[in-house]
């Protein structure tokens, strides 16, 4: 495990710093409030966690979900604090 720190915003005097630890887990292990990284969209926000058989379901802060095959080991940054 490492630490980052994720930056959102618009610009220099609109951002957001987040502190993470920076880890690999399975797609089940996925915590709300964690950051994952999307190959499509970059990294979305954890807001919900729904395992239905071998597919689990992330919903982000948009409400849409991300659906990853249990065995599917992810890249996750858990905020941590400083």
């Amino acid at each position: 495990m490492s630490h980052i720190v994720l930056v959102f915003g618009d610009g220099p005097d609109d951002t957001v710093e987040v502190p993470c630890a920076r880890m690999q887990v399975l797609a089940p292990d996925v915590q709300l409030g964690d950051y994952v990284a999307c190959p499509f969209t970059g990294f979305i926000h954890v807001h919900g966690v729904r395992v239905d058989g071998d597919l689990v379901y992330l919903e982000d802060c948009g409400e849409r979900e991300h659906i990853y095959r249990t065995r599917d080991l992810l890249e996750v940054g858990r905020p941590v604090d400083e």
